[in-house]
């Protein structure tokens, strides 16, 4: 019980307003909520905003624009409960009057496992023992929790705009821009002592910047002639991601009463560092629909991506895709089987690539290394050497998954009861995967584009809508999935 709050408190608080004409129409809402765990020291709170604007130019051009900033501040207890269920419930937190006298420690003062230990203890018949039960020396965790705060918080800022123009009948020009702005900083302090005797003070300050900026531009068509739909979409997207952290720990503060860094009178080498990187992707798409009066379908897609994840000549990749879909139900001979409403085959083929590596995973990053030199034993010197875990990989490409599906959608009695049933099988080339190497290269593993893996099954759903009218509603969904994945080559 001494790790937990008595009374944990949640606290909810939101406002809304919205308005406008034919026009322009706004909404703007805020939520502010405080959580408290159950844990001391364990406490959220958050505000954030949400604003929009949605405005009609002219006959032919519409606009928008949200904005959503927050807040929050999240506070951490320096040990979990695991070190309090550990910590024997006949030990006080602090000293009474009868461990006192046992420990000799002043009454008030933690009660830490070490007091008790090397103690003489007097038997019934007189003789003496030596013992110590407590094998630690950590402090006490409730100890801990005083000595120990640890804060963070983060600022964010989300925002997106978008303009539609109507060119002319059918043809729509969509562009949409935005960003996503993260600021996280973390700051702990650890009193004099607060783990165990002797130990310094410490403070960790860590602050991370994430930019996040996007830009989608399509130009899409749509038509009609007959029985013939066709449409068409043309796009163009950038993406760019920064991102910076950097960390510094100070050791040995005079005094308890200032955490600010430079009271400090030592600098952790290993634990200060700064990490920054920047990457973007570029991609060109394209589209084309076209139905037959509402029952022959067909879709074809292809896009390009280029990663700046890969090196000069790996970074683009090509990703087509098409389908063909049957609506079976919408012809002449299946007008008179009425307790089908709904039967639809449909098949698709396509390409997917994943870029999910670090940044930089083409180079051999460099890292602080000391080095001796001099005569005899040499003197250290600071510089920089070749990571000796990593190794870059120039030659690493996409990953690319081959999909190939194939389903069949059916309706019941007026849809009451429907069934959808879909099979599909799929190869992914060029893993993207950390290939352990020989240690006498001076690394450990590297990233390359090796292996193949397949994956393939059949899902089922049944749902059934057994009672529907005004005032109750009651539905039925059945589920059967069957897959198998298998690592073909390494």
């Amino acid at each position: 019980k001494e790790a937990l709050t008595d009374s944990p408190m949640l606290l909810q608080v939101q406002r809304s307003v919205s308005g406008g004409k034919k026009e322009v129409t706004y909404y703007l809402s805020g939520n502010y909520s405080q959580e408290d765990g159950i844990m001391m020291d364990s406490k959220y709170n958050r505000i954030n905003l949400r604003s929009r604007i949605n405005a009609k130019l002219s006959d032919r051009v519409d606009l928008s624009f949200n904005v959503a900033p927050s807040y929050s501040k999240k506070q951490n207890p320096a040990t979990n409960f695991i070190d309090f269920y550990r910590t024997p419930s006949f030990l006080p937190v602090r000293h009474t009057e009868a461990t006192s006298a046992l420990t000799g420690k002043p009454v008030g003062s933690y009660a830490h496992g070490r007091d008790f230990n090397s103690l003489v203890f007097t038997r019934e018949d007189g003789t003496q023992f030596t013992a110590s039960p407590f094998q630690t020396s950590n402090n006490n965790p409730r100890s801990l929790m005083d000595n120990e705060k640890r804060y963070v918080e983060d600022y964010n800022v989300q925002a997106n705009s978008s303009i539609n123009i109507k060119l002319m009948d059918g043809l729509t020009f969509t562009t949409s821009n935005g960003f996503f702005v993260k600021y996280r900083q973390n700051n702990e302090y650890r009193n004099y002592e607060a783990k165990k005797d002797g130990e310094s003070a410490q403070a960790t300050y860590k602050n991370r910047l994430y930019i996040d900026l996007l830009s989608e531009n399509t130009l899409n068509y749509i038509g009609k002639t007959g029985k013939h739909g066709y449409s068409a979409l043309v796009g163009y997207t950038a993406q760019t991601t920064k991102e910076s952290t950097a960390g510094i720990v100070g050791l040995g503060f005079p005094t308890d009463y200032i955490h600010t860094l430079n009271a400090a009178t030592v600098i952790d080498l290993n634990g200060t560092n700064t990490y920054p990187f920047k990457t973007a992707m570029m991609s060109f798409l394209g589209r084309v629909n076209y139905d037959f009066d509402d029952k022959y379908l067909f879709s074809a897609s292809i896009r390009t991506d280029g990663s700046s994840l890969f090196y000069d000549g790996n970074q683009w990749g090509w990703f087509p895709s098409a389908s063909v879909g049957w609506r079976a139900s919408e012809e002449k001979f299946m007008k008179d089987i009425n307790w089908i409403s709904q039967l639809k085959l449909r098949a698709s083929i396509g390409v997917t690539g994943n870029n999910n590596i670090p940044a930089n995973s083409y180079y051999d990053l460099l890292y602080p290394q000391n080095y001796a030199l001099g005569g005899g034993n040499g003197a250290l010197v600071s510089g920089l050497a070749k990571s000796s875990t990593t190794k870059g990989n120039r030659d690493i490409t996409w990953e690319q998954t081959y999909e190939y599906n194939a389903g069949m959608d059916l309706g019941l009695f007026d849809n009451r009861i429907n069934l959808t049933l879909e099979g599909y099988y799929s190869i992914t080339k060029q893993l993207l995967f950390k290939q352990p190497v020989l240690s006498f290269i001076g690394h450990t593993d590297y990233l390359n584009n090796i292996g193949r893996i397949r994956n393939q099954g059949i899902e089922i759903e049944i749902t059934s809508n057994n009672i529907r009218n005004k005032t109750f509603e009651w539905t039925t969904s059945f589920n059967l999935a069957i897959n198998s994945n298998k690592l073909l080559e390494l």
